[in-house]
This record gives structure tokens, C-alpha cells and sequence, in this order.
């Protein structure tokens, strides 16, 4: 059984995995909507966006920019609705 720490260190390498523009923000405009599966709250920035997410309950909807989505579902921590 792995702890909490280990799932957050495997979220974020898998998001650092699929960055693209890290430190810029550049809104696109169109936006979808996921939802975390994650077991604690965090936040990340987006990977295409720079954006900044707050997760704070599990499967509440999350409205993020549609390039970010991508990576984010990837991680298999989201899931698109």
C-alpha cells in the first residue's frame, strides 16, 4: 500500500511529464470540464494554460482550459464528464 505522499509525487511527475509552456498564462478561450479522483486536496498549474487549479473535494467538477485537460486526464487522476 502506498501513502498519500507517493500519489500527490506521481500526480505532479506525470503532470511535469506532459508540460509544454510552464510559467506563462496564456487563456485560450475554450474550456472543459474534469473531474478529480485525487485522495487530498491541491493545487496545480495548468501544463499548456499556467493556470492555476484548486482541487479541494474528490469528484467535485473542475472547469479547467481545454489544453490543460489533456494532460490532465493523462495523469489518470481525472476524468472528463
Amino acid at each position: 500500500m502506498t501513502c498519500c505522499g507517493d500519489r500527490r509525487a506521481q500526480l505532479i511527475q506525470g503532470l511535469r511529464a506532459a508540460q509544454s509552456a510552464p510559467g506563462q498564462v496564456v487563456p485560450s478561450g475554450r474550456r472543459s470540464t474534469v473531474h478529480y479522483r485525487g485522495p487530498v486536496p491541491m493545487v496545480l498549474r495548468g501544463t499548456a494554460s499556467g493556470e492555476i487549479y484548486r482541487l479541494t473535494e474528490a469528484d467535485a467538477p473542475v472547469e479547467v482550459d481545454s489544453r490543460d485537460a489533456v494532460a490532465l486526464i493523462r495523469t489518470g487522476w481525472f476524468t472528463r464528464s
